[in-house]
């Protein structure tokens, strides 16, 4: 695994992972940064990648901690406008996913987003500390904000 996944001259990537999404639709520790990150990257031309689960885990979060049924469904609607790529899984990506996860002891669920991460040469934006510990490729959102921010100021 590389270091650092983007290379020089090359558009910047991120795959923000369902940790760090739901915190746009739930109030949690760094939703405003998270907010940011996405404003700041739509202005930066960032590509924003997902993996597919991300509705899934997203909705999960939503049902379990919106009360109000009108609201919950409103929630997840807006979960579909995000400026944010889908990474569809296939069988090689399954596959890859499935041997991450037994490879670093994680759950599919994760693996498919590392995997995911992996194949778009992207950075990964998670709040998962299992995952930041064991792949180069995540980084924490504080992390990927001030990355953001130094790249705004080059410009």
């Amino acid at each position: 695994m590389e270091d650092d996944p983007q290379r020089p001259g090359q558009q910047m990537k991120m795959l923000l992972d369902s940790s760090v999404v739901s915190k746009l639709f739930i109030e949690e520790e760094d939703s405003n940064d998270v907010s940011e990150i996405i404003r700041l990257g739509i202005d930066d031309g960032v590509t924003f990648i997902a993996s597919e689960l991300m509705h899934y885990e997203v909705g999960n979060v939503i049902l379990k901690r919106e009360k109000q049924i009108s609201n919950a469904r409103e929630l997840i609607t807006r979960v579909f406008d995000l400026s944010i790529q889908c990474h569809v899984m296939d069988q090689h990506s399954s596959s890859e996913a499935m041997k991450l996860a037994k490879e670093n002891n994680i759950t599919f669920y994760d693996a498919v987003h590392v995997q995911a991460a992996m194949e778009h040469n992207a950075t990964m934006v998670t709040a998962d500390e299992e995952l930041l510990q064991k792949f180069k490729i995540t980084v924490r959102v504080e992390d990927a904000l001030k990355q953001l921010k130094k790249n705004v100021q080059r410009k």
